[in-house]
């Protein structure tokens, strides 16, 4: 794997305070000594959440307004899929996450969260069927499900568990 694609390692994964501002006028936030919440991760390796996204127009570089909407149970915010969902919302969204949505914004972990995010995404497409004409699934009883992290290198808790007496309803279809 390329280097920029790699775990660029704990002590470059810097959470701040949501009222420490980022320095002006620096791209790094070297400079930036106040405010830093230690960032305890059980291993190297990417951990998997399931919950509600915020998708929109706009890059999010306010920690007040993140923590507006981590009260609403939102779990990240992205813009790339805002178009798509302005259409249909019968997708799934799988998003790498790069960053804490605050003035302390930087491209450091873009290529580890985008590997991340496509390993996931071509680890969940393996489970679904080779021809699928309908999926239909009620989404708010699944999402209960669907909360907390994952780690993927757990073996056990690779596909969370779901409430199975609601349909999931697959209807397939020969290719020709």
């Amino acid at each position: 794997m390329k280097p920029e694609y790699q775990y660029p390692g704990v002590n470059r994964d810097t959470l701040f305070d949501s009222n420490y501002v980022h320095v002006k006028d620096e791209s790094s936030c070297d400079k930036c000594t106040g405010g830093r919440w230690p960032r305890i991760r059980p291993h190297d390796g990417p951990n998997v959440f399931y919950g509600l996204i915020a998708s929109g127009s706009q890059v999010v570089r306010d920690a007040s307004h993140r923590e507006r909407l981590r009260k609403q149970n939102v779990i990240c915010v992205e813009m790339e899929a805002a178009g798509v969902m302005r259409t249909t919302t019968d997708c799934l969204v799988v998003r790498g996450i790069c960053d804490f949505a605050d003035s302390h914004k930087n491209k450091e972990w873009q290529e580890y969260a985008a590997a991340a995010a496509a390993a996931y995404a071509k680890l969940s497409l393996s489970y679904m069927p080779e021809s699928v004409d309908h999926i239909s699934v009620r989404v708010p009883s699944r999402l209960e499900a669907l909360t907390g992290p994952i780690h993927l290198h757990d073996r056990k808790r690779t596909v969370p568990s779901a409430d199975h007496d609601q349909p999931l309803e697959l209807k397939r279809h020969r290719r020709h």
